[in-house]
């Protein structure tokens, strides 16, 4: 950076450095050259020294400044807030974005700042997956909104985040020209993590679709992302309407997916008009009878043109669950779903085999040529199911699939293995990220067939391989190492081989090796970053891999690991007089 000319620099527009890749001596040294051009920098961590160096003004030319995902030391945060406001000359920043960012108390420093005007220019706030939850942090961020503090807001994004009743009322109380002039988007999708506390009743969401369509709302106001458990007769009837324009990616979860499925009996339209996005959660468990009217207007293919995720998960102890997938899964057979994304299926032991043969014939006819995510679980996959999935797969039908996940409690199957293994060698799963197979059958011979099509140049994408749950040895474990290449499995990070009874010290110490020839280059240290998922052996298994592991060629250092009452302890070192240390400054708790 010191030696390029400026007209080189002039074109730098976004740095992004990894976790780990910035000490307090680099981050100095970074600040120091930063050209003018850059707009966005991305840190998956930071150091006391970059508040420092915020506060010197040396961030005066950023207009976006991200921290998502990013492992924090402990106040880092209200230190670097704190930096923003005596910032001089004053930062300039347009975009901040914090998702996934889960620390105590930082919410009240970020308020803090911006009602001091240390982000006058601010036009962006993300805050996704940032543990707002409850009514006190939504009570803080709605106070400073209403100090007229983010006049230039224009996009407000807080995705799942667990937000309660009276958050979604604060919020909709400030939704309002008077206090967010220029707002344009509000993401308020709830997807996964927020599904349980989306509200108790239907006020919430009643509040936040009056104030959008109320006179008082901002002006030039586009687009609003939702996710609901409960939603009345009347906003359902809207919808399918035409009511609610902004209204453009929507998460439904049982009773408002069972008052949208019957307001579309009484609507004329023969899909929802202005949604572009359609998620709908079903759980057998908050009750079958409001299953049903969903999985019949899936069925008719109004929802064909918006309908983007389905999930859907059944339980043992009720008797009426086999009818609810059966229709479901019978409606891939006849209609096509071309921008369905996601498929999520956990089926019960009342599922009959026809379901999933139902599934594969499907994705044969290509009625799912969009789809990125398959999970599919459960008593009631068995081997015939199995084998039709994998079919689809090997004949080319999956070619946008990004993850797989099948999990059932099966007999091994050299058939599916065999299927996997051809989807594989041809490139059909180009694209795979993650390959979940728990519970899948696989013994030795099955695990060697899939192997094979690991040393061809077509799976170059693979993050994460979960081998757990199955009849897997040490001879399993040699096969699959042996078909490795140099450059195989390159993005490799996470590999599971947990809960394999015949994966002993052999296995570990053959993985070790094939680290320290260089292969599986990517895979990390589980534990060592967060909560993200690495190397994860038996306790038998994981003291072969500590023998044999080469500390100076890669990045593992020996752990100890603990299994017991459904916590591991991962990173803690043995010294050489048997007692425990902590090999990572910030030893992990994982359950």
């Amino acid at each position: 950076a010191r030696r390029a000319e400026d007209s080189q620099r002039a074109h730098l527009r976004s740095l992004v450095f990894a976790e780990g890749s910035l000490g307090s001596r680099e981050i100095r040294g970074l600040f120091e050259v930063l050209h003018p051009s850059l707009e966005v920098l991305s840190l998956k961590d930071g150091t006391p020294e970059l508040a420092d160096l915020m506060r010197e003004g040396r961030a005066s030319s950023l207009k976006g400044l991200c921290f998502d995902d990013a492992t924090l030391q402990p106040g880092l945060l209200q230190h670097l807030f704190t930096s923003c406001r005596e910032a001089r000359p004053a930062l300039r920043l347009e975009t901040l974005s914090l998702c996934g960012v889960w620390m105590s108390g930082w919410i009240q420093g970020l308020c803090d700042s911006i009602s001091a005007g240390a982000f006058p220019l601010l036009r962006t706030l993300r805050l996704n997956r940032a543990g707002i939850a409850g009514c006190q942090s939504m009570e803080i961020l709605t106070r400073t909104i209403r100090g007229g503090h983010l006049g230039k807001l224009e996009n407000l994004e807080l995705e799942k985040n667990p937000l309660d009743e009276q958050s979604l009322v604060d919020l909709a109380g400030v939704c309002r020209s008077s206090f967010l002039p220029r707002l344009r988007f509000l993401n308020l999708n709830g997807g996964r993590m927020s599904l349980t506390a989306l509200g108790s009743t239907e006020t919430g969401t009643k509040e936040v679709f009056e104030a959008l369509t109320d006179e008082g709302r901002p002006e030039g106001f586009k687009r609003v992302h939702f996710a609901t458990k409960f939603l009345s007769n009347a906003l359902a009837e809207g919808i399918w309407g035409g009511r609610f324009p902004f209204l453009k990616v929507c998460t439904l979860v049982d009773h408002a997916a069972m008052t949208f499925a019957e307001a579309s009996l009484r609507a004329e339209a023969i899909g929802p008009p202005d949604l572009s996005e359609l998620d709908i959660h079903l759980s057998s468990r908050e009750s079958p009878a409001s299953s049903r009217p969903v999985a019949a207007l899936v069925g008719s293919g109004r929802l064909s043109s918006c309908l983007h995720g389905l999930f859907l998960n059944e339980y043992e102890s009720l008797e009426e669950e086999g009818e609810v997938s059966s229709s479901l899964l019978e409606s891939f057979r006849t209609v096509s779903f071309p921008h369905l994304k996601t498929l999520s299926l956990i089926l019960g032991p009342s599922s009959v085999l026809r379901n999933s043969i139902g599934l594969g014939e499907g994705l044969e006819r290509g009625h799912l040529p969009s789809l990125q995510n398959l999970i599919v679980r459960g008593k009631g996959l068995d081997r015939e199911g199995t084998e039709a999935l994998m079919k689809a797969a090997s004949l080319g039908h999956l070619p946008s699939l990004e993850q797989l996940v099948v999990a059932a409690p099966v007999r091994p199957c050299n058939e599916s293995a065999m299927l996997l293994r051809s989807a594989l060698e041809r490139g059909h799963l180009s694209r795979m990220r993650q390959l979940s197979l728990p519970h899948f059958g696989l013994g030795d011979s099955e695990l060697i067939e899939i192997s094979k099509a690991f040393s061809s140049s077509c799976l170059t994408a693979l993050e994460s391989l979960d081998l757990s749950f199955n009849s897997i040895s040490d001879d399993g474990v040699r096969g699959f190492v042996g078909a490795l290449r140099d450059k195989t499995l390159s993005r490799l990070s996470s590999l599971n081989l947990t809960l394999n009874a015949g994966v002993r010290r052999e296995a570990g110490e053959v993985l070790a090796t094939a680290l320290n020839e260089g292969k599986l280059v990517s895979l990390r240290q589980n534990g060592k970053y967060s909560l993200k998922e690495g190397l994860e052996l038996g306790p038998e298994a994981e003291l072969g891999f500590n023998g044999a592991i080469n500390t100076e060629k890669t990045n593992f250092r020996p752990s100890f690991r603990l299994q017991s009452g459904g916590l591991t302890f991962g990173n803690l070192g043995l010294t050489s007089g048997g007692s425990l240390h902590s090999a990572n400054p910030s030893v992990c708790l994982r359950k």
